[in-house]
């Protein structure tokens, strides 16, 4: 497999984000294909019948958490309650 050589062009005043990234970059040429790839690859498509299943499972969630803070007189929580991993997975699809 040849090596092929590219060279891109930034403004020393407005990227200076992106020249300091690059300085600290151990691997600069490594760094610069993650960064690229990272952008091209496809983003996981959001299909409707997996976000209704997705949200389906929250509200079931949040009803048995408010359930649970109703039968101890306490005022329903939407923040302890939540599961990190499902609010992870819900903030992914927005």
């Amino acid at each position: 497999m040849a090596k092929r050589r590219q060279v891109f062009v930034y403004d020393d005043v407005r990227d200076t984000d992106v020249e300091a990234w690059l300085e600290r970059q151990d691997n600069k040429s490594a760094a610069i294909r993650a960064a690229i790839r990272q952008v091209i690859q496809p983003q996981e498509q959001l299909d409707a019948s997996t976000l209704r299943r997705v949200l389906r499972e929250e509200l079931a969630q949040a009803r048995v958490a408010m359930t649970m803070d109703d039968d101890q007189a306490a005022p329903p929580s939407a923040h302890g309650d939540v599961d990190p991993e499902a609010g992870r997975r819900l903030d992914e699809m927005f």
